[in-house]
């Protein structure tokens, strides 16, 4: 299964609005900055979607 790797606190933050749950949350090897990993699915997928067509709105 694949995932996304979410380094957006916003974006992980309207993920978690709607009902997306991070499966793992780690830090980036080499820029330490936190990241959220979410397995990739149908619904997950429209949610990026929305995210990529509105975020400036969001």
């Amino acid at each position: 299964m694949k995932n996304y790797n979410c380094f957006s606190i916003k974006q992980m933050q309207f993920l978690l609005s709607n009902g997306q749950v991070p499966i793992h949350v780690m830090a980036h090897s080499k820029t330490k900055r936190t990241f959220w990993i979410f397995e990739q699915n149908e619904n997950l997928s429209m949610l990026l979607e929305k995210w990529t067509a509105n975020k400036s709105n969001l």
